[in-house]
């Protein structure tokens, strides 16, 4: 039996091997992270397996250059100078993560390793990484002609408020407006004290005239006495606004106006794979997760696992053999590694580890995927006295569908949007509410497409259409992936 001195240099050795096997770990589950493989060699676990798995040599460095930490032996056996456990990590991390950073394996996800008590990270819903074992962008950009209508992020719609002065008169003063960026279904709210007024014109050169007939001018807002004007961006594209009263766009009343459309990204998912029992609190199994067809999970495990599809049955398999139907390997069971799964149908999928009795013990966890919403088209058939003069009965929809308003050469009728059920005694554009979606003409065939929930009314201008003929429809508009729950954020 050791005692005194003897039992000492017994446990600093067994607490620097502690130190140095922490360390070794530390490595391996971040080289894991980075989607580094065979990292195994001089008898380090391999980590970073997996399907499409890419050889990263900087963790193999790291990896290697914390088992070589040796500690220098004093006299006696101690070391002169022992390594802290920090000191092990940073040196190992410091080469693997600046290799990795120059092959540019990084994750824009990103996971806490050190939390524990989760079965999932972090996902970046609009900038996932590219699955490991999945090559191609599916990012999708927003298009009319789509058979779905992919969802839109929380903030979309904005509206921006621009104060319309001159840039002179600023504090401090300026030459100009800087310039300006949205994306395709923001406004910008331009509001003045002073006679002013608003005009879309076709580039950054000031005209002598501003005429409506000609190619890239619109009239937002004539000049008007302390007032305001809402433009809606609806296409990409670069927009110039200018004043046009004269001498004032020259004064500096000009700004452009950068649109970029709205880019569609799947989502990436990171979960641990490890015991349930482990998690903070224990727990009996994973819960259950949803996605999106696009979407891609990542498992990442650092003991003995592995990661199958199964069928469930409502017990776990006796065996796991590719060759029956709904069984696919993903990765085989190792020592340290992770494997991907991306969704290209809609539907539900169950994963378990294949160690035996690692199903039994709650490592299995069920998906269910669905597919984006396929958007509608409804047709107006837009007359006064609609139904035997019942008029239009109140209509439901989602965020993307369209409606189509349809009437023939011999009719003259408009569609306006108008701010409630209420036919207005004059029909003024450019009042709070209103929207000219076509105008009072013979024959007409106009679409709308619902951008963002709420209430729309619609009504056809002119005459007595709207007040004695009934002309106008109203729609309740609500957001189906919001109903989906697309935009909740997972808790544990």
């Amino acid at each position: 039996m050791l005692s005194g001195a003897g039992m000492d240099d017994r446990q600093l050795r067994t607490e620097q091997e502690q130190q140095l096997e922490a360390a070794q770990a530390a490595v391996v589950r971040s080289c894991a992270y980075l989607r580094c493989a065979n990292l195994g060699g001089e008898g380090v676990p391999a980590a970073g397996q997996g399907e499409g798995s890419k050889r990263c040599s900087g963790c193999r460095a790291g990896t290697l250059a914390a088992q070589r930490t040796e500690p220098k032996l004093a006299p006696g056996g101690l070391e002169a100078s022992p390594p802290t456990m920090p000191r092990l990590i940073v040196a190992a991390l410091l080469i693997a993560l600046c290799q990795c950073a120059k092959a540019g394996r990084f994750l824009s996800a990103e996971y806490d390793y050190g939390s524990g008590g989760s079965d999932y990270g972090s996902s970046s819903s609009y900038a996932p990484a590219p699955a490991p074992d999945y090559n191609g962008d599916h990012s999708h950009e927003y298009s009319d002609d789509d058979t779905y209508y992919y969802p839109r992020p929380k903030d979309y719609g904005k509206v921006y408020q621009l104060e319309w002065k001159y840039p002179s008169d600023w504090s401090p003063p300026k030459d100009a407006y800087e310039t300006q960026s949205a994306w395709v279904g923001d406004s910008v709210n331009f509001t003045w004290t002073g006679n002013y007024g608003v005009w879309l014109i076709p580039n950054g050169t000031c005209p002598d005239a501003y005429d409506a007939s000609k190619e890239g001018y619109y009239r937002v807002s004539d000049a008007k006495q302390d007032s305001y004007a809402v433009y809606k961006f609806k296409e990409p594209g670069t927009y110039w606004f200018a004043s046009p009263v004269t001498g004032q766009c020259k004064a500096g009343m000009l700004v452009k106006y950068e649109v970029k459309p709205y880019k569609y990204e799947p989502k990436y998912y990171e979960v641990v794979w490890q015991w349930p029992s482990d998690f903070k609190p224990p727990r009996e199994s994973y819960k259950d997760r949803w996605a999106w067809v696009g979407d891609t999970v990542n498992y990442t495990w650092t003991g003995n696992h592995g990661l199958w599809g199964i069928p469930w049955t409502g017990k776990c398999p006796e065996s796991y053999d590719a060759s029956k139907d709904g069984y696919k390997e993903y990765s085989a069971p190792k020592n340290g590694g992770w494997a991907s799964v991306h969704w290209e149908e809609p539907g539900d999928y169950w994963y378990a580890c294949p160690v035996k009795g690692h199903c039994e013990a709650g490592m299995r966890q069920k998906w269910t995927v669905k597919e984006y919403y396929k958007y509608k088209k409804y047709d107006i058939d837009w007359k006064p006295n609609y139904d035997n003069g019942a008029g239009y009965k109140d209509r439901d929809a989602y965020v993307g569908d369209w409606v189509e308003f349809k009437w023939p050469d011999s009719a003259q009728y408009g569609v306006w949007r108008i701010p409630d059920g209420k036919c207005p005694d004059t029909w003024d554009e450019n009042a709070a509410g209103y929207e000219v979606i076509y105008p009072l003409s013979y024959g007409g065939d106009v679409k709308y497409r619902f951008d963002a929930p709420g209430t729309y009314w619609f009504a056809s201008p002119g005459g007595s259409y709207c007040k004695d003929g009934k002309q106008w429809i109203k729609w309740t508009v609500k957001d189906w992936y919001e109903e989906q729950g697309y935009y909740n954020e997972y808790t544990d």
